[in-house]
């Protein structure tokens, strides 16, 4: 990952490296969350037809 930035004329370039055992705990944790979210959605928002989940992920999300 590298993000630049402007100072006023001159270029900053700042860089992440991230070794894989890193890259794939984040993508777990990222997952792990997203599957929380959803299910407490279902949970608090029980709805049967499966469109109307689908319609009502999209108007949260």
């Amino acid at each position: 990952m590298e993000i630049s930035s402007e100072d006023g004329n001159e270029l900053k370039n700042i860089k992440f490296s991230f070794d894989k055992k890193f890259k794939e705990n984040l993508k777990n944790n990222i997952e792990e969350t997203i599957h929380v979210i959803l299910n407490r959605i279902i949970e608090y928002n029980p709805i049967e037809d499966n469109e109307k989940v689908t319609y009502k992920l999209k108007q949260i999300l």
